[in-house]
Order: structure tokens, then C-alpha cells, then sequence
């Protein structure tokens, strides 16, 4: 039993180390469409998960409510509550009412009497749409970064510009080679590289 759980010790210490993420799935229309900036953050390859550890996972990557937070904060805006509850699973006695309507009224969350789903991870693309709709920057003089490619993100996909745009604008790195991982979750430490490097980047974003 001794051996057993120092396996298991070794192996959740691992996991943490690798800081891995999940395979993500889709946020139901909570998140108005790119548009209007991006910018490039921190992106390390990261391991598979252990499925079989759901709280290690759900420690590792941010949930809606915890990035809307951060994002908030950040920002320095004043809450704004005006219309609330626009979410039917926000409530006012929630920790994060304040900051998901500060959030509505910004324009950066959409729907009325939907729900927001607070606790749920966030895929790394969706993440970065909100990024980018909160850190607005100027779109590519060219159009296009050539130097930020990444194999799992192609060109004909809908979210490349947005993509190409985060890590032309330094808020996302890349090196050749590097992927992305558009679908999984992101991780509380990637969206605190993603914050750093947006009040780091050249281009005065926030």
C-alpha cells in the first residue's frame, strides 16, 4: 500500500509540474465574436491530464467566472451591476455577480435569462476570444503574421485571425513547431501569463 501511494504521489506531482490541461468542448454562445484585436500570451506544450483526477484538474485550469474575475480586476472597471441578474445561474448572492454583469454591461458576455455556467473550465480559443475582446489592439497593418503559424491552427479555420492576431500583438508565443491547443481548457497559469504579458506587451493594451 506504502509503494502504491507514493506512485500516486509521484504521479499527481508530475501532472502538476507538466501543468496540463484538458481536452475542451464549447461555450454555448456566451462570448460575442472576435473582433477588433489580439494579442500574444505564453504557450508551452503541455502534457496529457490524468482523467481519473478531476479536483487536480478543476485546480488546474480557470473556470468562467474565476477569468470574467480576472479580467475585471485587471481592467480596473467599476462594478456595474445595472440589469441584473442577466444569467439565471449568477446569482446576487454569487461572489461572482459583480463581475459577470460588470462584465455584460461591458459588452463582453452576451445573453439575457441564459446561463453562464460559472464553474465550467474554459477552452483556450474561447478564453482568448474574451481576451481579445478586452484588451482591444489595432488589427495587422498586414493583415497576416507569417511568423506566428501554429500546426493546429490552419488558416482555414474560423479562429486563426484571431489566433495569428494574439500572437503578432505578444500576448501568445510561439516557436517553430509549437501548437496551440485551441481545445483545451486553459489553465490558471496560463491566463496569469496571458495578463503579464498583455501589461508587457509594446502596444499599451490595457
Amino acid at each position: 500500500m506504502i509503494a502504491i501511494a507514493i506512485i500516486v504521489i509521484a504521479a499527481l506531482a508530475v501532472y502538476v509540474s507538466n501543468n496540463s490541461q484538458n481536452n475542451g468542448s464549447n461555450l454555448q454562445g456566451k462570448l460575442p465574436p472576435p473582433g477588433g484585436s489580439g494579442q500574444r500570451g505564453i504557450v508551452s506544450n503541455v502534457a496529457s491530464p490524468i482523467p481519473s483526477v478531476p479536483a487536480i484538474q478543476n485546480a488546474l485550469n480557470i473556470n468562467r467566472a474565476e477569468l470574467v474575475k480576472l479580467l475585471v480586476t485587471t481592467k480596473n472597471i467599476p462594478i456595474n451591476t445595472a440589469g441584473g441578474p442577466h444569467f439565471s445561474d449568477v446569482s446576487p448572492q454569487s461572489w461572482a455577480y459583480p463581475y459577470v454583469e460588470t462584465a455584460y454591461n461591458k459588452g463582453w458576455l452576451h445573453g439575457f435569462n441564459v446561463t453562464f455556467s460559472p464553474n465550467i473550465a474554459i477552452p483556450r480559443v474561447l478564453a482568448l476570444m474574451l481576451y481579445d475582446r478586452v484588451f482591444l489592439a489595432p488589427p495587422i497593418p498586414s493583415g497576416n503574421d507569417p511568423a506566428c503559424q501554429f500546426p493546429d491552427v490552419a488558416q482555414n479555420t474560423g479562429f486563426y485571425s484571431l489566433v495569428n492576431r494574439a500572437c503578432h500583438y505578444k500576448i501568445i508565443d510561439t516557436v517553430p513547431g509549437s501548437k496551440f491547443f485551441p481545445h483545451d481548457y486553459l489553465s490558471k497559469l496560463s491566463a496569469q501569463w496571458w495578463i503579464t504579458a498583455v501589461k508587457n506587451s509594446p502596444y499599451n493594451l490595457l
